[in-house]
C-alpha cells in the first residue's frame, strides 16, 4: 500500500508525496515552482541498484529528463532487451537531450561502477552513412555541473544488437547528492536512435574500517632508535589512525597519543629508555576500528667499548694460543674479538663471538705480529671496536754452550773471563758463578747483553761453578750444563841459577804454571837490601857480568 501526503507551492505547483519521501508534481500550472522550493527524492543507495524503465511506458519514479526520450517495448531498432519490455529510446532529429537517473549517496560504497545496456546504431543509405551519439555524465549536486564520464558511444552499422558497459566512478568525487546522465545526440539525419536500458549502479558498502596489522618495530624486539619508526599496514578507507604508545601493557595512562593520516609514526623527540607497549586504531567518516593488541618494543643503549688486559700492548709471548682478556662490560651479552696480522684490519684472520670477556685461540698462531681489538653487544646494539693492541708471538733462545775457561781447569788468576757462544735471537744472557754446586748463593749473578763476562773485583781463591742462560723478548732459555773452574795462587820459582859465558851472566829458573812475567831481584848479601833489576816475561835474564858479588831471587807474576 502507498500514501501520499499533498502540498501546494506558493507559485502555484502542485506535488504529492509518497511514503518515501519524494515529491513529484501531479498536475499542469501556469507558473513554476520555486527552484528554491525544490525536493530531492530520499538518495538510492548503490548496493547493485537496479534501474529499468517497466513503468508502462512513462518515465519512472524520481527520473527526470530534458525531453524527447520515450519509453517503448518496441521500435524501429532495436528489438527489446531481453530484461524486462520497456527501455528508453531516443531518436528526435537534431536534438541533444539528457535522461538523468534518480539521487544517488555514493558516500555510502566506494569503489562505485554503473553498468548498462546500449544500442547506438548507424544507417547507411546509398553512399551515406548517419551515425548517433551516446554520453554518460555525472554531476555531483543538484546545481552542479555536468562532467563526462568514460568514452563516447557512436554507432556503426554493424551493430544491430544491445551492447554492453561499465563505467568506474573515482571515490573522489562522491557525494550523497550524486547523478547520473545518458545524453543522445542526434544530427538533421539520424540511424536508428539511441536506446538505453538496465543500469545497475553497483559498489562495496563503506562502513569503519578494519583493524590495522602492526608491522615494525616487532612485537618484544629491542632498539637502540630512542625514536622508532612505527608501522602497521594500509587499511582500506582509512582516513586517518591514532597510535597509542604506553609504558604500561594495560594502556591504562597513555604517554604518547597521535592521529596520523598515514600508516606510520615516529616520534620527534626521544622516548626514554625503557619497554613501551604500543596500539593503533584505523578511523574513517564512519567511525574507528578497534584497537590492535599491544605489541612491545625495549628501547635502550648498546653497551660501551671494552677496555682491552692480556696480553699487554706491544708484549712477546711464546704462547701460541694466548688467552686474550678485556673487562667485563655492563649490559653486554655478547663480545666480538677480531685476530689480524694488518694493523689496519684490513683482511681480518679470526673473529670470534665469545659471551665472555675472554677468547683463547683452539689452534696455535702463527709467529709473528698480531693485533687485537674488541666490541661488545647486546639487544640495543654493539658498541664501537676498541683500539687495536699487538702482540708478537715467537720462542725463547736456544741455551749456550760454554767456552773458556774450560770446564774442571786451573787459573792463577783472580779476574777470569768468562765466555760462551753467541746464541742467535738472544738480547742479553745471564750468568751465575757460585762456590756450591748447587748455585745456592750465587757469587756472581750478572746479566751482560754480549756473550762473555769478566768480574769487575778479584774473586778469592778456590773452585768455582758457573752456568749461562741466555734470554730474548719471548722468554729465557735453561741454563747450559756447569762447568768447575780452580783460582789458585801462584808458586814461587824454584831452579834459580846463575852462570857465566864470557862476560854474560845468566839469571834462570824453572818457568810456573799460570805466570805471565816475573820481577827479578838482586842483593849484595844474602840477607841484604833486594833491589827490583827488571820484569821479563820468560824465565830467564841476561846481563852483563859485574865485579861484585851479587845474590838473587825471582817473583813470578800474573
Amino acid at each position: 500500500q502507498t500514501t501520499y501526503d499533498y502540498k501546494i507551492w506558493s507559485r502555484a505547483a502542485a506535488e504529492r508525496q509518497d511514503n518515501q519521501g519524494e515529491w513529484y508534481q501531479v498536475g499542469t500550472y501556469s507558473n513554476d515552482k520555486s527552484t528554491t522550493a525544490t525536493t530531492l527524492m530520499a538518495p538510492l543507495p548503490p548496493s547493485a541498484a537496479s534501474l529499468g524503465f517497466e513503468n508502462s511506458g512513462s518515465i519512472p519514479m524520481g527520473w527526470t529528463q530534458e525531453g524527447s526520450w520515450t519509453f517503448v517495448s518496441t521500435a524501429t531498432r532495436p528489438t527489446a532487451p531481453t530484461e524486462g519490455s520497456y527501455f528508453a529510446y531516443f531518436g528526435t532529429t537534431s536534438s541533444t537531450k539528457k535522461l538523468v537517473t534518480p539521487r544517488f549517496d555514493l558516500t555510502t560504497h566506494t569503489g562505485v561502477s554503473i553498468n548498462f545496456d546500449y544500442f547506438v546504431g548507424a544507417r547507411k543509405v546509398g553512399p551515406t552513412t548517419w551515425t548517433d551519439v551516446l554520453k554518460v555524465y555525472y554531476k555531483t549536486s543538484l546545481a552542479g555541473s555536468w562532467v563526462q564520464l568514460g568514452s563516447t558511444y557512436t554507432g556503426v552499422t554493424t551493430n544491430s544488437t544491445w551492447m554492453n558497459a561499465t563505467i568506474n566512478v573515482s571515490d573522489a568525487v562522491r557525494t550523497n547528492d550524486f547523478y547520473f546522465a545518458f545524453e543522445a545526440v542526434e544530427g538533421s539525419t539520424i540511424g536508428y536512435g539511441v536506446s538505453v536500458d538496465d543500469i545497475v549502479i553497483n559498489g562495496t558498502a563503506a562502513g569503519v574500517p578494519g583493524v590495522p596489522t602492526l608491522i615494525s618495530p616487532a612485537n618484544a624486539s629491542s632498539t637502540s632508535d630512542l625514536t622508532p619508526t612505527f608501522d602497521w599496514n594500509d587499511v582500506s578507507g582509512a582516513t586517518s589512525y591514532t597510535i597509542q604508545i604506553d609504558d604500561a601493557a594495560a594502556f591504562t595512562s597513555v604517554n604518547y597519543t597521535n592521529s596520523p593520516a598515514t600508516s606510520t609514526y615516529t616520534p620527534g623527540a626521544n622516548l626514554p629508555v625503557g619497554t613501551w607497549y604500543w596500539r593503533v586504531l584505523a578511523t574513517n567518516t564512519y567511525g574507528s576500528s578497534s584497537y590492535t593488541s599491544g605489541w612491545s618494543v625495549v628501547l635502550g643503549n648498546p653497551p660501551a667499548a671494552p677496555t682491552l688486559a692480556l696480553p699487554a700492548n706491544g708484549s712477546s709471548t711464546t704462547d701460541l694460543t694466548p688467552t686474550f682478556d678485556w673487562n667485563d662490560v655492563s649490559g653486554a651479552t655478547s663480545y666480538t674479538i677480531q685476530i689480524d696480522n694488518d694493523v689496519a684490519f684490513g683482511s681480518v684472520d679470526y673473529t670470534n663471538s665469545p659471551a665472555t670477556s675472554t677468547y683463547t685461540p683452539g689452534a696455535n698462531l702463527a709467529t709473528g705480529t698480531w693485533y687485537w681489538r674488541v666490541l661488545a653487544t647486546n639487544a640495543f646494539g654493539s658498541s664501537s671496536y676498541t683500539s687495536g693492541w699487538s702482540v708478537i708471538l715467537g720462542s725463547v733462545p736456544a741455551a749456550p754452550s760454554l767456552a773458556a775457561p774450560t770446564d774442571a781447569s786451573t787459573l792463577y788468576i783472580l779476574k777470569p773471563v768468562f765466555d760462551w757462544n753467541d746464541v742467535s735471537g738472544a738480547t742479553s744472557y745471564t750468568i751465575l758463578v757460585d762456590n756450591n754446586s748447587d748455585f745456592s748463593s750465587a757469587e756472581i749473578n750478572q746479566s751482560p747483553s754480549v756473550s762473555t763476562y769478566t768480574p769487575a773485583a778479584d774473586m778469592a781463591l778456590g773452585t768455582y761453578y758457573w752456568k749461562v742462560l741466555s734470554t730474548n723478548s719471548f722468554g729465557s732459555s735453561s741454563y747450559s750444563g756447569t762447568w768447575s773452574v780452580i783460582l789458585a795462587p801462584l808458586t814461587a820459582p824454584v831452579n834459580v841459577l846463575t852462570s857465566v859465558a864470557g862476560t854474560d851472566l845468566t839469571v834462570s829458573w824453572d818457568a810456573v804454571s799460570g805466570a805471565t812475567t816475573y820481577d827479578v831481584y838482586s842483593a849484595t848479601e844474602p840477607y841484604g837490601t833486594y833491589t827490583l833489576v827488571t820484569n821479563v816475561a820468560t824465565n830467564s835474564y841476561v846481563t852483563t857480568t859485574a865485579s861484585a858479588r851479587l845474590f838473587w831471587y825471582v817473583v813470578a807474576k800474573n
